[in-house]
C-alpha cells in the first residue's frame, strides 16, 4: 500500500482522508493552510497570507461536505 505521509506539527491526531495542506507554489517551504481532523468531532484549521480568515474557512466547509 502506498501512502503520503504529512507533517501537522502535532496539530492533527487522527488520520482522515480530509486532512490537507495548502503550499505556496512560489516557496513550497511556506505552508498557507492545513486542515485535519483532531477528534472524531473536531478539526484544526490553521492559515496565513495570503489566505484571510474567510477565505480560510470556505475553503475548509467545502472540504469537509459530505
Amino acid at each position: 500500500m502506498r501512502a503520503c505521509v504529512l507533517d501537522f506539527n502535532g496539530r492533527v491526531k487522527k488520520t482522515s482522508a480530509k486532512n490537507f495542506q495548502l503550499i505556496c507554489p512560489k516557496n513550497p517551504e511556506k505552508m498557507v493552510m492545513q486542515f485535519g481532523r483532531v477528534d472524531e468531532e473536531h478539526f484544526a484549521l490553521d492559515y496565513s497570507a495570503p489566505l484571510c480568515a474567510l477565505q480560510a474557512f470556505a475553503i475548509a466547509l467545502s472540504w469537509i461536505d459530505e
